[in-house]
This record gives C-alpha cells, structure tokens and sequence, in this order.
C-alpha cells in the first residue's frame, strides 16, 4: 500500500510539475466573463475619421460577455481582403471540416505602438481557404443614432492540418459600404487526442501570421498596432494589429456621392449647366487615352522585375532593351493613336497627361521612394507637358487641317529632346 501512495505521490508531482512548466510557457486561458458594465460596452475599435466601430471582444451569445479578443483590424474592402488573404503562396493548405472549435487567443505582442517597416519574406503570400467553426459573435456600430447589432462571422478561414496544428481566423465586415473594414479574430489551436477537441493554443503566431500577408504589399498603405484595451484577460495584452489598404473603389464611389450632394447645394444653375456639358464631353476614349498611358508605364515596371526574376537568361542591358521602346516610342504612338478619336484639344491633353501622371506617381509609390532629385522631378513635369501636346495636336480639331501640326510637332521635338537629355545623362 506505501508503496502504491509512493509511487501515486511521485507522478502526481511529475504532472504539477509539469503543469507548472506548461503554465510557464503558455499561460491558461481565461474563462468567460460575466456581463460587462456600459462602460466596457462603450469601447470599440475604429480607424481615425471613421464613425463605424467594432466592440473589441467576440462574445459566444449576442449579449456582452468577452469570449475573445479582436486582434486585427484592415481598412479595405472584405473581397479584397480575403483575396490578399486567400493568394497563393508557398504553403499548401486544406479545408477544416465542420468540428467544433475551442476559443480563446493569446497575447499579441510584436512591434506594439508603431509601425512595421518589415518586408516581405518567404511565404509572404498565404493561402487562406474558408472553414467553418463555433459561431462567434461581433458587435458593430455603424456611428449612427440606431446603434450597433450583433453579426456572425462574415467567413472563416484557415491554415494547417485538422490532427495537428493550424491557424484559425475569424472576420467580421464592416456595417456600412462608405466605411469598409474587416475586424478578425486570429489564434492558433490543435488537436488533443486526449480531449478529441481542438484546444487553442495561442493567438501570438497566428496574429503574426496574418500580418505577414500584409507587410511589404503594395496595396497595403500602412500598418501599426494600437492598443484597443482588450487586455483583461490572460489571453491578450491588448494590441490589435491595424492594416490601412489604399483607397478601394466603393471609397471612391462613396466620396463621389458626397462632391455630388456638395455640388446640388453649392452651384448655380448656369455652373451646373457647364458641369452636365463637361460630364457629356467625357468618354470612352478619353478614359482609355489615360488608362492605357498609366498601364505603359506600370508594364514596363512589373515586366522590368518579372523578366529580371524568371528570364534569367537576359542580361540587365537586354532586358532594357526589350522595354525602354514601350517609353520611348510606346507613349507617344498610343497618345496620338487613341487621342485622334477624341473632338477636342483639351480634353485629350488633359487625359493623356492625367494617365502619365497617375502612371508615375502609382510607380513610385510601389517602390516606396522618399525623395526625389529636382532634376528629376523637372524631367517628368516636362514629359507629362510633351505628352500633353501629343495629344492635344492629335485631336480632332487641331488635325482638320493639318495631322502633323504645331502641337504634335512641339510635343515630339520636347519628347526627342527629353529622351535625349536623358540618354546623355544631363537628369
């Protein structure tokens, strides 16, 4: 018998200690807390400018009990995220069956309080797929006088193995299409044959995870933690990662919602009159003229860096000189080609000048350049003025008479001489 209660005693201390070590490493997760006060209720997380907010907790009933903490929050739209998401990368990844799923995300905890200046690295691109779990509930406040609601999951995705270990993401979208944003809730778990359950694991990985999705894309604007306070729990230090994307479309569209009603109350009938006049003038070719001298100059990036990686067999010389001919003589022959559909002069030099001019600030924007020479800066200001004339001697109305005009002829002698200079070295 003493040797029984000595051998029970001695494995009983091998499981405390071992506890013990476990609790050291990976600290319990906090059980669900009682209904929180309104001034708990009161806190939400939002991007600046913006009225809608999302409640910093997940809750397993539409009532305010904290199940889980929100740890990532993007400003973008939820397609885009999920496809940013859901790219391709050097991980494969399976669907999670329908099981059950435990709850409770541990303590973000990389780079808080400023911005990430990482890039992108190897498996940069992850291939989120859906997956379904225990639904979650998110409350979501549009900024308005109704109030917030309670909302499940908008998807659910993940990454990993169903008997081992994987990365689970919930996302919740935003309430209002003139406000996007996409709150998650993003921890790691696997499966326990002891229990025949998933026991989450943590939510440090997973949270950082996600985030390398974002660091280093060119869509992505600016990303930082901030802390959102949900940080009452052993689960989370409370520091949500926050993803701004550029603008999307339906941003755009809101913003022209809003010039349009600005217009209705502001101008009169005769500057409403030259606005509808202006509005009738613009066309498809007009929005091809610009879209196409844009895509030009984006081409010849991405092409440059495309045949760089994969055409390894070109030199840099050769590979330039597959491309310099698309700036060279490519913007000049499409300028003319497609400004010669277009009736007047300053409509066509004002898209295609417009299209160079989002080209370049979209090229250098994607490369993330801080300071530009003014040499430099005078060169594109007057290959923008070159393009311009181009186009505007293309015109209908200035090539009546002649197609070879003053205006193409300036534009061509600015653009030679332009290129010229820069062969030489003079920028």
């Amino acid at each position: 018998m003493r040797r029984q209660l000595t051998i029970a005693g001695a494995a009983l201390g091998v499981a405390t200690v071992t506890i013990i070590l476990l609790a050291a490493v990976a600290p319990p997760a906090a059980a669900p807390s009682e209904p929180l006060t309104d001034d708990h209720r009161d806190r939400r997380v939002s991007f600046d400018g913006y009225e809608s907010g999302v409640w910093p907790y997940l809750s397993s009933e539409q009532s305010f009990r904290r199940t889980s903490p929100i740890n990532v929050v993007v400003r973008g739209e939820t397609g885009t995220v999920l496809g940013m998401l859901r790219e391709k990368g050097a991980t494969d990844f399976e669907n999670l069956p329908p099981e059950e799923q435990a709850e409770g995300p541990g303590p973000p905890g990389m780079n808080k309080g400023g911005p990430l200046n990482g890039t992108a690295g190897e498996n940069l691109a992850i291939d989120w797929e859906s997956t379904e779990g225990a639904t979650r509930y998110a409350y979501v406040d549009d900024g308005t006088a109704d109030g917030g609601e309670w909302v499940d999951e908008t998807a659910q995705l993940q990454d990993g193995t169903y008997y081992g270990h994987r990365h689970h993401i919930r996302l919740y979208a935003s309430p209002t299409d003139s406000e996007p944003w996409v709150a998650m809730q993003a921890h790691s778990e696997h499966f326990d044959w002891f229990t025949l359950r998933h026991e989450v694991s943590g939510s440090d990985s997973t949270q950082d995870h996600v985030e390398s999705v974002f660091l280093g894309d060119p869509r992505v604007e600016n990303i930082w933690r901030s802390y959102v306070q949900n940080d009452d729990s052993s689960d989370s230090d409370g520091w949500a990662s926050m993803v701004v994307l550029f603008l999307g479309l339906s941003v755009v569209g809101g913003l022209a919602v809003d010039v349009e009603r600005y217009l209705q109350h502001s101008l009169t009938p005769v500057d409403r009159r030259r606005l509808r006049s202006l509005l009738d003038r613009l066309s498809l070719r007009l929005g091809l003229l610009a879209v196409v001298n844009a895509a030009i100059v984006l081409t010849v990036r991405f092409g440059g860096i495309a045949l760089e990686r994969h055409a390894t067999y070109l030199t840099m010389h050769q590979i330039a000189g597959l491309l310099y001919p698309l700036i060279a003589l490519g913007l000049p022959i499409a300028t003319y080609t497609l400004a010669s559909g277009v009736e007047r002069r300053i409509d066509a030099a004002l898209a295609a000048s417009i299209g160079l001019a989002i080209g370049i600030v979209a090229d250098y924007t994607y490369l993330g350049v801080d300071v530009i020479s003014i040499p430099v800066l005078l060169q594109r200001l007057a290959i923008i003025l070159a393009l311009g004339l181009i186009a505007a001697g293309a015109a209908r109305r200035a090539a009546r008479q002649r197609r070879i005009n003053g205006l193409v002829t300036c534009g061509l002698v600015l653009w030679v001489a332009l290129l010229a200079a820069t062969l030489l070295e003079i920028f």
